[in-house]
């Protein structure tokens, strides 16, 4: 659940801001492919869903979530080394580092079920393609 002390803690870090552009990148090719696919019909609808760039971006998500959960980590042992060893400064720093690996995991997952249901419907587009080009190229004997 998203509750204040989160969402104060991500705006302040700057790989939750990474994690955040990306993702809405990524989201915004998923949606211009989808949208192409639906308009069209024509074509090769499987070459343009799997679009590289965003497959790479969305899959890029978890790992700087990870890379924010280090950095975080490690200015948490940092605090520790300068401040001794209390349990609210490592409990605080830990709590901080896991927003980015929440971050990445919450937008990233969304990103692979999309991903998932463009690859489906671009097969049944190219499925239903093929029968109909297959209907019309078919002689009257064939019929």
């Amino acid at each position: 659940m998203l509750t204040d002390n989160f969402i104060a803690e991500a705006s302040q870090n700057w790989v939750c801001w990474i994690i955040l552009a990306v993702a809405l990148a990524s989201y915004h090719l998923l949606w211009f492919s989808y949208f192409k696919l639906e308009k069209d019909h024509l074509g090769h609808p499987a070459e343009d869903v799997n679009n590289n760039l965003a497959n790479t971006l969305i899959n890029v998500l978890p790992l700087l979530g990870l890379l924010g959960t280090i950095i975080g980590l490690l200015q948490c042992f940092a605090a520790i080394a300068n401040d001794g060893h209390q349990a609210n400064t490592m409990s605080d720093g830990i709590s901080k580092a896991l927003i980015t690996t929440q971050l990445g995991l919450v937008c990233a997952i969304p990103g692979w079920l999309l991903q998932s249901f463009l690859r489906r419907r671009a097969t049944q587009v190219e499925t239903s393609n093929q029968h109909h080009s297959n209907a019309k190229t078919a002689t009257p004997d064939q019929k």
